[in-house]
């Protein structure tokens, strides 16, 4: 007996996600501003960041990146402990990043014959987060359950070298709602090769091998239902080389609120009902109140994802 069914059924499935932000690591753009009344630790660890330039050879960057993550420990206890404010943690995290990514810099073209383990805390520690518009419950139960892996890649770009690591992440509020291994020809797997996002172009990530073997075991952990599928066929007569042949819209917020007993037609009277009483009483005025509603209204057709309001709703091919 094997369950070969994956193997059979979705090589021709993906799962294209939009990618809505990265959360990088946030360094230091300018130089040393730590003030002289600034809490001691604080001025430390902007030393080790200053002295850096003047080290040489792999202990003594191990020895400054050891130096500096004790630093910011004593820094977060004083932050929890309440002597030292937002702005001074803020800063010190800039620094501590900083460090960081020096740290890492260096010891990736130091040839010390063997690669200390620091290497790969540092590579964990800078790797951005990647929000992705789709939830992990829902399309990839295999993965957060079974830590079955899916060959995943971006689908954007791909004449371009990748110069970010990034951990994708899904818009659940789960920390386990994230992709935490990958495959990869690269030996460290925690991680995936992924571009620097432009403001200016969307950015879409692959998830293949999956199918409706994923789907039908997918929950709707926070709400988010299942997506919208296309059903593409290519065909060498078509102008495109392909034609789609059904377009199948993803779970509505109607339909999956209706699933948890709120049910839209009693939601919307009530809301309805609210907005009438505060037109009434003068609160808002009977034009914007009448756009709040009809915007109330609206929101129950749309997808359970993010990007339904931009045309960036994840999508099975």
């Amino acid at each position: 007996v094997t369950e070969s069914g994956r193997a059979i059924t979705a090589q021709h499935s993906v799962l294209i996600v939009p990618v809505l932000a990265a959360h990088a690591r946030d360094e230091l753009t300018v130089g040393d501003p730590v003030s002289d009344d600034a809490h001691e630790s604080l001025k430390g660890l902007a030393a080790v960041l200053a002295a850096l330039p003047d080290l040489a050879g792999t202990q003594e960057l191990l020895e400054a990146f050891h130096d500096a993550k004790e630093r910011q420990a004593d820094i977060l206890s004083l932050f929890m402990l309440g002597y030292i404010g937002l702005d001074e943690r803020a800063l010190a995290d800039g620094l501590f990043w900083t460090v960081c990514r020096q740290v890492l810099d260096r010891l990736e073209v130091e040839d010390s014959g063997s690669t200390p383990p620091e290497v790969g805390e540092l590579e964990t520690l800078l790797t951005d987060q990647y929000l992705c518009d789709f939830s992990v419950f829902q399309s990839m139960l295999d993965h957060w359950a079974i830590g079955q892996p899916f060959p995943i890649m971006p689908i954007t770009r791909l004449g371009e070298q990748p110069s970010r690591r990034g951990v994708l992440v899904d818009i659940t509020c789960d920390s386990d709602g994230k992709v935490s291994q990958y495959i990869s020809a690269l030996a460290d797997n925690r991680f995936l090769p992924v571009h620097a996002l432009n403001e200016s172009e969307r950015y879409f990530m692959g998830f293949f091998l999956m199918g409706a073997y994923e789907d039908i075991m997918g929950d709707a952990h926070n709400l988010f239902g299942r997506v919208s599928e296309a059903h593409v066929y290519a065909d060498a007569d078509e102008p495109q080389q392909f034609w789609i042949e059904k377009i199948i819209p993803g779970t509505a917020v109607q339909d999956m609120l209706a699933q948890v007993q709120y049910f839209p037609n009693d939601l919307q009277r009530r809301m309805s009902e609210l907005v009438r009483a505060k037109i009434q009483a003068g609160v808002v005025r009977p034009s914007v109140g009448m756009e709040i509603l009809d915007q109330y209204m609206a929101c129950f057709q749309q997808s359970t994802y993010c990007g339904s309001t931009g045309g960036l709703e994840p999508d099975v091919i």
